[in-house]
């Protein structure tokens, strides 16, 4: 689960961390949100993302090392590169979520995100 700490509000509820090239790779290229079995993709040390081949637009969060909201992207079309738009690239984490859930949550650059970090780290 993700959840937005600062607004006290829940991001996602089953999110996928892409560990192999292959999931960091093509992304939501080959996948789709479904309630219920994926409604986030974590991607750590990631600072830039790309919209390729995508056939929908989707919401970027990216956070620093403390989990701090530094960049958002609301409904990112295909076709597109986003970066983080910071100096501390290696240290950046992505999460891309269905469209429009930066605004269901309220979710503001400063805000602190948390997820169970364990399944991050493996």
């Amino acid at each position: 689960m993700i959840k937005n700490i600062t607004k006290n509000t829940i991001i996602a509820e089953n999110e996928l961390i892409a560990r192999s090239l292959w999931e960091r790779g093509t992304g939501l290229i080959c996948r789709k949100f479904e309630a219920g079995k994926m409604d986030a993709m974590i991607f750590d040390k990631c600072s830039s993302l790309h919209t390729f081949f995508m056939k929908y637009k989707f919401d970027v969060f990216f956070l620093d090392k403390s989990k701090k909201v530094i960049t958002l992207y609301e409904s990112a079309s295909p076709w597109h590169i986003y970066n983080a738009e910071t100096k501390i690239f290696r240290h950046c984490t992505a999460i891309e979520c269905p469209e429009f859930t930066i605004k269901k949550t309220n979710t503001a650059i400063g805000d602190i995100i948390e997820w169970d970090n364990s399944e991050t780290e493996k």
